[in-house]
């Protein structure tokens, strides 16, 4: 299998343009046109950009697996409680959790790695709430304890998404100070 690539500069990021793949079948030779073309148009980049931006090409796709799982989280739980009068809604969030946490172990879709980082902290920290929220249901006496509990977690959490964060503006705000100190010259430029 052979792959040709065409590149594109568009708003400082390399987008495919379009992708030849040539599979070698038997004697018979089958070229297929990717659909990326659709993701490089400037007009497609500009309004549905934010649903494939943060992610690597292969997974422009992610954002719907993310409305899917805050979706089986939220609504069907609800359901699920309405409808069986159990705490059996938080074992399958917890399910649906793990599942989760699994399968962006596997593949680790974003663009930048601190954005991994920042999803798996994320993950984690459902997983050990609805582990608390279960503890609770079962044993209601320990409540306050584990309200101590879930308060000094939650702002370790907070902290480590905090520097997080900031290792992942850092590139960012080094590019911004570099392009407005070449503004700076541009313009420094016509004056003179």
């Amino acid at each position: 299998v052979s792959v040709k690539v065409n590149t594109e500069e568009v708003t400082d990021r390399v987008v495919v343009v379009m992708m030849e793949r040539e599979a070698v079948m038997g004697n018979e030779g089958m070229t297929e046109i990717v659909p990326w073309t659709l993701l490089a148009d400037p007009f497609n980049e500009a309004v549905l950009g934010w649903v494939h931006r943060d992610f690597e090409y292969r997974f422009y796709y992610w954002q719907c697996f993310e409305i899917l799982r805050r979706l089986f989280q939220t609504g069907l739980v609800l359901i699920v409680e309405m409808i069986s009068g159990q705490p059996i809604a938080i074992a399958f969030a917890l399910f649906v959790s793990f599942g989760s946490y699994a399968i962006h172990e596997r593949y680790t879709p974003y663009v930048s790695i601190s954005l991994d980082h920042l999803q798996r902290i994320v993950l984690c920290n459902q997983i050990f709430l609805q582990f608390i929220i279960m503890y609770t249901r079962i044993q209601p006496e320990h409540e306050n304890t584990l309200g101590w509990i879930l308060l000094i977690t939650q702002i370790l959490v907070i902290g480590n998404a905090c520097i997080t964060l900031k290792a992942t503006l850092r590139p960012v705000l080094t590019q911004l100070r570099q392009r407005s100190s070449n503004i700076r010259e541009i313009a420094g430029a016509f004056k003179e």
